[in-house]
């Protein structure tokens, strides 16, 4: 009956959002006089959830919002709890809302991977998209540090880390719907489709994106380099020799051009003796 007592106190405690410091259930003596405070404390606190009923169903109603949106309750399956819009704050009314919220709490804690999985997989998703735009940024090679290094590391992570962690959501889907047997919907779509579809549309974006990137690429004007003209043939034969002009020219292949080496033409001294020679037999034939 003790831990009965102490139990009934300890939940009004928290209903009623009595502070930590006026929480005291510290009795000695007989446990038939120990009982007997307690039954009175517990009155004592009946009596104040009566006054401040009004006040204890608005907190009731606020808790039941945020462990909706934990649940990944649809809007439809909010509206079916006419209670919350009821302005009767009756001991019925606080009875109804304290069932729903022991109903909500056991549901919530007993499919909880589930639920913080999804929460964890929109938020690295968002994060990924982030990672994802700063990729595609042309600017993204300007000087900063080690920023570009670190995102493109967390990027890579989190496109393999995603993959791993929606395997765990079909498991934890497939426990789901096997014990209610019913569709685990979010906002009327199933969970895995509706990450499918993220998916998809992410991809279609980054092509879309690719082929205005080509179209603006090719629209723009090309500017081309005049081309020079070569000093020298590159493809010249070695110790190719030619004459030019009486001179014996050779051309040789060098590592940046031909050189060209002209060497002087030799004397014909042969021709020029033999001139010489008739002068000379001339002037003895003209002198008898």
């Amino acid at each position: 009956m003790q831990e009965s007592l102490k139990e009934q106190i300890h939940s009004l405690w928290i209903t009623l959002q009595i502070p930590t410091e006026q929480q005291n259930m510290e009795t000695t003596g007989p446990i038939c006089e120990v009982n007997a405070v307690l039954q009175q404390n517990l009155e004592q606190l009946q009596q104040m959830k009566i006054k401040n009923i009004k006040e204890v169903i608005t907190g009731i109603r606020e808790k039941l919002h945020t462990y909706w949106d934990k649940c990944l309750y649809s809007q439809k399956q909010r509206e079916e709890s006419d209670f919350l819009r009821s302005e009767n704050f009756t001991e019925e009314l606080l009875r109804v809302h304290d069932e729903e919220l022991l109903k909500i709490t056991l549901y919530y804690e007993k499919y909880q991977e589930l639920f913080d999985n999804f929460e964890k997989w929109e938020r690295w998703w968002k994060l990924f998209l982030e990672f994802e735009k700063k990729a595609s940024d042309p600017n993204r090679y300007a000087n900063r540090g080690g920023t570009l290094l670190k995102e493109e590391k967390e990027r890579t992570q989190l496109q393999k880390k995603l993959p791993k962690l929606e395997e765990e959501l079909k498991l934890n889907i497939l426990k789901w719907e096997t014990e209610q047997g019913s569709h685990f919907m979010i906002n009327g779509q199933k969970p895995m489709i509706y990450i499918a579809t993220q998916w998809e549309q992410h991809r279609f974006k980054k092509e879309q994106e690719k082929q205005e990137r080509c179209i603006k690429k090719d629209d723009a004007p090309i500017c081309r380099t005049p081309l020079k003209r070569p000093l020298c043939p590159s493809n010249t034969p070695l110790s190719k020799i030619r004459k030019l002009n009486g001179t014996s020219t050779i051309i040789s292949s060098g590592s940046a051009c031909n050189r060209v080496i002209k060497t002087p033409r030799k004397r014909d001294l042969s021709r020029k003796s033999n001139c010489v020679k008739g002068q000379l037999n001339s002037t003895t034939l003209e002198n008898p």
